[in-house]
């Protein structure tokens, strides 16, 4: 595809500008990854990056975890039934194949959720914790109304092992697993089978719902859940897929604890013993937090997270870690974090077929110039290759 380029006067340069990328691409299955680099004489900026790729949904295993905001719960949104409502829209059109959730309520609604979401009631099944801060069975009392965790998975390729359990369940309220992760609100894991294309791989998906906050002890719990957390997969897991993803509560790139808070650790992110084990874990969703990414709608940090295993990064999809802040549009013009969640949703890609390397798909990649620079009457700003620019001025 040949080069599309603009030129403007300066007069229309000034200000703030919106750049719209389109992505034309020539060849299907193929992963592209790039950045947008702007300069002048005074300035270097390289932190757009573009990704996209041609692999049809049905041809990957498609995965998003999302934190729905107590899922009608009463320090939810006010009207549940257009909460529900805006959920089931936005997944249905994301059309993932198994959504790991947290922050459930009611379980009847996160029922109807999942019965929903698909072309059938039954296209997709769901499990939901029978544990939380402080509730320890359905028949504690504060169950109904605690933040549980859950998973809603397409039957046709997700097949459960068995039912999901919590990872250090006790109730014992002096136990460490029990402070560290937010007075019982423990990791649910699911194990299933999951075939793609006629293939079966067994993966362990593990669902967190982090302590939050930055005071009273809470970067300490974080950390000490990751301590818990490592120790059990190195021990049971150590040649497993298994993806852990939810609500990590602080973010990768450093943590978003106060320096009096985290001591002296600051400025490490509490997850730092999985991030830097690369030999067994991959944090396939930092390269968002070092783009600059948010995953929430009011703090400019990514705390939603997802970490593999070193086999399961062998089927992960380069770059198609993505935080899809567009799912806001769907629900215009209701206000998303008003009626739906407070968290976007935060989708990861698999293939079980070898996939490009990274090094090969950069040596490919499309590049963007912008020229003359400096510029004096007219500057032009082009993509190359499998990218087409258009600026919106």
């Amino acid at each position: 595809m040949g080069v599309a380029s603009k030129n403007n006067t300066p007069s229309k340069l000034s200000g703030n500008k919106t750049v719209t990328v389109k992505f034309a691409p020539t060849q299907n299955s193929v992963n592209y990854i790039g950045k947008v680099n702007f300069s002048s004489s005074s300035t270097s900026i390289n932190k757009v990056g573009l990704s996209g790729n041609t692999y049809q949904p049905s041809a990957t295993f498609d995965v998003i975890n999302w934190n729905i905001k107590w899922i009608a719960g009463t320090k939810g949104p006010t009207d549940d039934a257009k909460q529900r409502q805006n959920a089931i829209k936005i997944m249905k059109s994301l059309n993932a194949d198994l959504y790991a959730i947290a922050e459930i309520v009611d379980n009847l609604a996160f029922k109807d959720l999942a019965e929903q979401i698909g072309t059938t009631t039954s296209e997709f099944g769901y499990f939901v914790s029978t544990f939380s801060s402080g509730a320890s069975t359905p028949s504690s009392g504060n169950y109904a109304s605690a933040q549980k965790l859950g998973f809603i998975y397409r039957k046709s390729m997700v097949s459960p092992i068995a039912k999901p359990n919590a990872l250090f369940y006790t109730t014992v309220t002096t136990d460490p697993s029990y402070v560290a992760f937010s007075a019982g609100r423990f990791p649910f894991e699911l194990k299933a089978n999951v075939t793609l294309k006629g293939v079966t791989k067994p993966i362990n998906f593990t669902v967190l719902h982090a302590k939050a906050e930055t005071s009273d002890g809470s970067y300490t719990k974080r950390k000490n859940g990751s301590a818990l957390l490592k120790t059990y997969f190195d021990t049971n897991q150590a040649n497993d897929n298994f993806i852990i993803l939810g609500d990590f509560n602080d973010d990768f790139d450093k943590t978003i604890a106060t320096a009096a808070e985290a001591g002296a650790d600051f400025p490490n992110s509490p997850y730092k013993n999985m991030i830097d084990d690369i030999a067994k874990y991959s944090a396939i969703t930092l390269p968002l937090s070092l783009a600059d990414k948010k995953s929430t709608t009011s703090y400019n940090d990514v705390i939603d997270h997802m970490i593999v295993s070193n086999e399961m990064n062998a089927f992960y999809l380069p770059e198609t870690a993505d935080i899809l802040t567009s799912v806001t549009s769907m629900i215009s013009p209701d206000n998303f974090d008003a009626t739906t969640s407070d968290h976007y949703p935060v989708l990861t890609r698999y293939l079980w077929q070898s996939t490009t390397s990274l090094k090969d798909v950069i040596a490919n990649n499309a590049k963007l110039s912008i020229y003359p620079n400096p510029t004096t009457n007219t500057v032009t700003i082009s993509i190359d290759d499998y990218l087409i620019l258009n600026e919106i001025f």
